[in-house]
């Protein structure tokens, strides 16, 4: 099974570029299709309607379901710390 390949601070172009079509190179759809230990999402791509799996870790997940880019993308991830300022 295929296994993505971008990292949690990644910005959001660089994870659509990573699920994207590997037959048509463009964007998909997605849908959560596993979870617990083997975090899955299943891809279909909007031009040429090929479909597959993907294989997540646990982050990846997280980023896709809660790191929408709509507070100007910035996630709570380490090396980032502008978007986790301390309290102090």
């Amino acid at each position: 099974m295929e296994r993505a390949d971008f990292v949690m601070s990644d910005p959001m172009c660089l994870v659509e570029a990573a699920l994207s079509c590997p037959l048509c190179l463009h964007a998909v759809d997605w849908r959560t299709a596993g979870f617990g230990a083997h975090p899955t999402v299943q891809c279909t791509c909007r031009a040429c309607g090929h479909a597959r799996p993907v294989r997540l870790s646990g982050p990846q997940l997280l980023r896709l379901t809660a790191g929408q880019e709509d507070d100007g993308g910035r996630l709570l991830t380490p090396g980032l710390a502008a978007a986790w300022p301390p309290p102090y």
